[in-house]
């Protein structure tokens, strides 16, 4: 594949992942893939790229990089990525727009990672479902809906808050903020977790499955978080939403 066109298809997985949730489509947690991105954040955020070792598979390239937004718990949005090839090495860039700066962004992912080990520490002992309920109040009691940012969103007139970051900040994200931020907890509380990205009556959606005694159950912190207080009707469901769940 040509570099040129490798970081075209880069740059245009990396804006839809940071801004459009994208159907039918499943991220698991990683924490030894975390790992690796911390190193690379590091690394952006001291020489502006992370090199990256080539190995001549184009394909685990791509893989890894598009794999970075969701590792990202800063302010992601909009953000593009770009690599080219030398020898052995792959140079790995994020551009951020808007004039924000990418030091600033990578200071936000490791603040909000510091808050997220903070909370997964406390569910230490737990049984797996007794961290996953206690990690969906915790959620549900951070942050309520983000309606402003939705108006905005829905009317091109700015971004919604969604980010990790954004859920230990503001404490005001929306549905990608719940998850995301269920999906960082867990994940660092040691469950098996990831996001799904899809669609409820029609309209996009993001919410959480968590691993428990070998089936994957439905979490979702954004729709228990109602006016009246917590809820459990979505936690640890077996509920299927509108084209959501990959193959």
């Amino acid at each position: 594949m040509k570099k040129g066109l490798l970081t075209m298809i880069l740059g245009l997985c990396f804006s839809i992942l940071c801004t459009v949730p994208i159907f039918a489509e499943i991220y698991t947690y990683d924490a030894g893939f975390s790992a690796v991105s911390d190193r690379a954040f590091h690394e952006m955020a001291e020489h502006g790229q992370w090199n990256m070792e080539y190995d001549g598979d184009w394909e685990g390239v791509y893989f890894r990089c598009s794999k970075l937004p969701y590792s990202f718990l800063g302010t992601s949005d909009g953000c593009t990525c770009s690599c080219e090839s030398g020898s052995d090495i792959v140079s790995v860039k994020i551009t951020v727009p808007g004039g924000r700066s990418l030091q600033e962004e990578i200071n936000h992912h490791f603040e909000a990672e510091e808050y997220v080990n903070t909370a997964a520490k406390q569910t230490e002992g737990m049984a797996p479902a007794e961290k996953a309920r206690w990690i969906h109040d915790y959620v549900c009691n951070l942050v309520d809906y983000d309606h402003e940012g939705i108006e905005r969103l829905n009317s091109g007139q700015g971004e919604a808050n969604y980010s990790v970051y954004d859920a230990f900040t503001s404490h005001k994200v929306i549905c990608e903020g719940y998850s995301r931020t269920f999906w960082a907890i867990a994940g660092a509380a040691g469950l098996p977790v990831r996001i799904v990205l899809g669609t409820t009556n029609g309209r996009e959606h993001a919410w959480n499955e968590v691993l428990l005694d070998g089936a994957w159950k439905a979490v979702d912190c954004t729709w228990d978080d109602s006016q009246t207080g917590i809820r459990y009707k979505y936690f640890l469901t077996d509920i299927t939403y509108d084209n959501s769940w990959a193959q």
